[in-house]
C-alpha cells in the first residue's frame, strides 16, 4: 500500500509544484466530483424534465424557487409536506438569484445551479487554505480535499439538480472560518443558517475549529473567549431575524408527522439497518475521525461540548426528517476538526508522513459507494463510465 501512496505523491507532485497549485487541485476535486455523481442534467431544461417521471416533484420544486426569487418574504401556498414548504427561511439562494437580469423559470434555475457549482469550486479551494494554513504541508492539504470529493459533502454541489442548495451553505460555512475579522465571520454564519437552518448546527462545530486553530489543543479550554463572540452572536441574530420575519411576514414552516418532519420519525417508519446505511456512507471509513475527535478533545471540556451538541443534534435531526443524507452532511465541520486533529497529534508526537495515513481514508473510501439516501429510496451516484450511456 505504501508503494501506491509513493506512486500516487509521485503523479499529484507534478501539480504541487506549479504556481497557483491550489487552483489546480480544486479543479481536478471539481472534475472528479462532476464526472463521479453525473448530474442529472436534463431536469434543468424544459424539453428534456417534462419526459421525467419526476417531473412533478421537480417542477414544484422549481416554481416554489422561482415565487421566492420574485416575493423573497412571500408564504409559498404548497403542499405542507413537500419540500417547497420548507424553504420559507431559506432564501438566500433566492435573493442571490434575483440580481440576475431575467424572470424565465428555467433561465433562473440553470443560473441557480450554476450558482451551486460555484460554491463548490470555491468550497474545495477554501478547504484546501484551510488545511494548507496549518499544516504548511502541500500534498497533506491536497489529500484531505480529495477525501471530500470522494464523499457524499464534495458531490452535493454538482449533483443537486433539484436545488436544495445545501452547497451554497456548506461553503458559507467554510467561508466564515477564513477571516477573523467578525463582521464577515457573523455575515457567511447567517448566510448559510438562511440557506437552510440546519447550518447552525454546523455553525456549532465550526466554532470547535475556530477554537482550536486560535488555541494551543494541549491546554484546557475556557468556557468564553473572542473567538467565540460572532458566533454566539450570530445564534442570536439568527432566532431575532427569523422570530421577526414570522412575526411581520407570517412565515413559517409546518412540522409535524404529516408534514414530514417529527422526532426520530425515521426510527419508526425505516428498518434500523437502513437509518444505520444512511448515517455511515455520509463519511464512510471517515467516520474513525469523527469519532477519535471525542477522544482528542477530552481536555477541553467546553470544546467537547460543543462538538457532542453539533454532532448529536444533527443525528437527531437526521432522524426526524426523510432526507438523512443532507440533514446530517451539514456535521462536515466534525470532519474538518478531524483532520487538523489528525495532523496536530502527528506533529505533536513528531511521526512522519501524516499524508499517508489520510491516504488510506483516501483509498478506502473510494472503494465504497457514495450514496445519497431519502426516505427509504437510496441512490447510488454513478461511475464515470455511465456517462457515455447517459450523455452521448
Amino acid at each position: 500500500m505504501y508503494k501506491l501512496f509513493t506512486f500516487f505523491q509521485s503523479i499529484i507532485s507534478v501539480l504541487l509544484t506549479e504556481k497557483y497549485w491550489n487552483l489546480k487541485i480544486a479543479s481536478v476535486c471539481v472534475l472528479y466530483c462532476i464526472l463521479t455523481s453525473m448530474p442529472n442534467y436534463p431536469n434543468l431544461f424544459e424539453s428534456s424534465l417534462k419526459k421525467s417521471p419526476y417531473f412533478a416533484l421537480i417542477i414544484e420544486n422549481y416554481k416554489a424557487v422561482n415565487t421566492q426569487i420574485d416575493h423573497p418574504f412571500k408564504i409559498n401556498k404548497v403542499d405542507p409536506a413537500s419540500h417547497s414548504s420548507k424553504i420559507s427561511f431559506r432564501f438566500v439562494p433566492a435573493l442571490l438569484t434575483k440580481i440576475l437580469p431575467t424572470t424565465n423559470l428555467y433561465s433562473r434555475i440553470l443560473w441557480l445551479y450554476l450558482m451551486n457549482n460555484l460554491a463548490g469550486f470555491v468550497f474545495f479551494l477554501s478547504l484546501i487554505n484551510i488545511v494548507f494554513s496549518y499544516s504548511r504541508n502541500k500534498l497533506y492539504s491536497s489529500l484531505v480535499a480529495f477525501n471530500f470529493s470522494v464523499l457524499y459533502i464534495g458531490k452535493s454541489f454538482f449533483h443537486d439538480t433539484y436545488l436544495w442548495n445545501d452547497g451554497i451553505a456548506f461553503t458559507f460555512l467554510l467561508l466564515s472560518l477564513l477571516s477573523k475579522n467578525r463582521l464577515i465571520v457573523l455575515t457567511c454564519l447567517l448566510a448559510a443558517y438562511f440557506t437552510d437552518e440546519r447550518a447552525i448546527f454546523g455553525g456549532v462545530l465550526a466554532l470547535v475549529f475556530a477554537r482550536l486553530s486560535d488555541n494551543n489543543p494541549e491546554k484546557p479550554s475556557v468556557f468564553l473567549t473572542d473567538t467565540d463572540l460572532p458566533y454566539i452572536f450570530s445564534f442570536i441574530a439568527y432566532a431575532v431575524i427569523r422570530l421577526s420575519l414570522m412575526y411581520f411576514f407570517n412565515l413559517q414552516t409546518p412540522i409535524g408527522l404529516d408534514n414530514g418532519v417529527s422526532l426520530f420519525m425515521r426510527i419508526n417508519e425505516h428498518p434500523f439497518w437502513l437509518n444505520l446505511l444512511g448515517l455511515f456512507t455520509i463519511y464512510k471509513m471517515a467516520w474513525v475521525l469523527i469519532i477519535s475527535n471525542i477522544w482528542w478533545l477530552r481536555k477541553q471540556t467546553i470544546l467537547l461540548v460543543y462538538y457532542i451538541l453539533g454532532v448529536f443534534s444533527l443525528i437527531i435531526i437526521s432522524l426526524s426528517v426523510e432526507d438523512i443524507t443532507r440533514s446530517f452532511a451539514y456535521s462536515f465541520m466534525a470532519l474538518v476538526s478531524g483532520f487538523y486533529l489528525y495532523y496536530n497529534k502527528f506533529s505533536l508526537l513528531k511521526i512522519k508522513k501524516p499524508e499517508y495515513g489520510v491516504f488510506l481514508f483516501l483509498f478506502t473510501n473510494i472503494l465504497i459507494p457514495t450514496i445519497s439516501m431519502i426516505g427509504g429510496i437510496t441512490k447510488i451516484l454513478p461511475p464515470i463510465e455511465k456517462l457515455f450511456t447517459r450523455y452521448l
